[in-house]
């Protein structure tokens, strides 16, 4: 896990709840991709670490799952599930084509974390505000 980060206090943040289903991974990362486009941001790499947790949200939690994007100074995107189970990196056999979330969340996170609650957990992360770059006319 990367330090926690602080997220501005002018952050902005819109939610949407999904289903536990296969379906909601990629409509999550829409979700998250439409969101920082209307910012006027770059959606590398935030939509791939929301795939990897929202797909983590489905692989081990029956319950539907919220994935909140706040908008400041950087982008943090969290992920709530009912789970109470905490994740944990695994060593990956070269090729699998699972058990690599948690390494991807630590290569390309500015930061992470998860916080266990009552209720489930929320795994989040952070990563720059960058401005999409316009195609050239």
């Amino acid at each position: 896990m990367k330090k926690p980060a602080t997220h501005s206090e002018t952050s902005t943040g819109i939610c949407r709840s999904f289903e536990p289903t296969p379906s909601a991974v990629p409509r999550a990362r829409w979700f998250v991709a439409d969101a920082l486009r209307a910012a006027g941001l770059s959606t590398s790499p935030a939509e791939l670490l929301t795939s990897e947790l929202a797909s983590n949200a489905v692989d081990h939690s029956i319950t539907p799952f919220e994935v909140t994007v706040l908008i400041g100074d950087e982008v943090r995107v969290e992920v709530v599930d009912g789970s109470p189970t905490v994740p944990v990196r695994v060593a990956a056999a070269h090729d699998a084509e699972r058990g690599r979330g948690l390494w991807v969340l630590d290569a390309l996170a500015s930061a992470w974390s998860v916080e266990p609650s009552a209720c489930g957990k929320t795994v989040w992360f952070t990563v720059p505000a960058v401005p999409r770059s316009l195609p050239s006319s």
